[in-house]
């Protein structure tokens, strides 16, 4: 009955908070089936040079990070292994979340324009095509009191927003009777020639360009497909980066372009447009709490155009996604 007893009592103490016996050791191989597998999706995005679907990854990448962080601590506990790895893999994905808005509310110090410089805000919100709320889209438009507002998923039944806004963004256009573009550009400033474009070889895009008063810059408004169809999502950046590395002048794209940082995506949309990328904040998802994980909204300037404050994130206004907002800084011509 004692010897009984022994042996029931050292198998009970064994689980994952006993830190021995096969629940111990059950809490140890997960620990470590957990590490193998991020140490391995962190590799495979290492590969996606040769097999582009491996980039996937890739935007996981610092959650993959985290994951083997966690495991890795979660090994070295005596006990609690299973819970220690999940929570503490919870609390990095809050984290990065936290990070966003909570940085990516502060624009810190606004540098100002030098003398022929204008200082120009810029907006690039996906407005999300389920999201019906064109008033609380307009309300934060209004809030931010961008000069240029590019809009993404921007459907028919967010139209009225247009005329809503039309005293303080009285130059616009959109691509609204074009099937898929769902693109809008509004501006507090004209803009000489535009441009949409849809169901060909690269994304939807919307193209304005302005006048001398802002430096001859082109604003490119873009929304590409997204995973998991990346071979034609890499077709799309390498035609929409040869497009605007022809453009003459400055040059700003802005818009969801589905692809994270560290992706082979925005790294071949980066070699060959030539611009730089501004952006890094998470902005999806927003819909179900502040819970960003995924930063796939950007802005990214060519070399004639000077920043003045980082991006910082606005209020989602019903979308799934935040919207991005940037200064930077233009040659200034006299106005029209």
């Amino acid at each position: 009955m004692s010897e009984v007893g022994d042996r029931g009592g050292a198998g009970g103490g064994a689980g994952d908070g006993g830190g021995a016996g096969r629940g111990g050791r059950g809490g140890r191989r997960l620990c470590l089936a957990i590490l193998a597998a991020a140490l391995a999706g962190l590799g495979l995005g290492r590969l996606a040079g040769l097999w582009i679907a491996f980039d996937l990854f890739n935007h996981f990448l610092w959650h993959l990070a985290i994951l083997a962080v966690a495991a890795v601590i979660a090994c070295l506990l005596p006990r609690w292994r299973t819970r220690a790895a999940i929570a503490l893999a919870l609390a990095g994905f809050f984290g990065i979340s936290l990070g966003a808005l909570t940085f990516g509310r502060d624009a810190g110090t606004l540098t100002p324009p030098a003398p022929g410089e204008r200082a120009l805000k810029v907006m690039s919100f996906n407005t999300w095509l389920s999201n019906d709320d064109w008033r609380a889209v307009a309300a934060e438009v209004t809030r931010q009191d961008a000069d240029v507002v590019v809009l993404v998923e921007f459907g028919s039944e967010k139209a009225p927003l247009l005329d809503a806004l039309a005293a303080a963004y009285p130059y616009r256009v959109d691509c609204l009777k074009i099937s898929y573009c769902h693109l809008a550009v509004i501006s507090k400033y004209p803009f000489s020639k535009s441009e949409a474009r849809t169901r060909w070889r690269g994304p939807p895009f919307i193209r304005v360009r302005f006048g001398a008063e802002l430096g001859n810059l082109t604003v490119f408004g873009v929304h590409t497909i997204r995973p998991p169809y990346f071979r034609s999502q890499l077709k799309q950046f390498g035609s929409m980066a040869r497009i605007i590395a022809a453009t003459p002048g400055p040059r700003l794209a802005a818009g969801d372009f589905n692809a994270t940082p560290p992706s082979v995506m925005l790294d071949t949309f980066v070699q060959g447009s030539g611009l730089e990328r501004l952006t890094w904040l998470p902005t999806w998802p927003a819909r179900f709490g502040p819970f960003p994980q995924i930063a796939i909204d950007h802005m990214f300037v060519s070399s004639e155009i000077r920043v003045l404050s980082r991006p910082v994130l606005g209020d989602n206004a019903g979308s799934d996604h935040y919207p991005v907002i940037a200064t930077i800084a233009v040659k200034a011509g006299p106005g029209p």
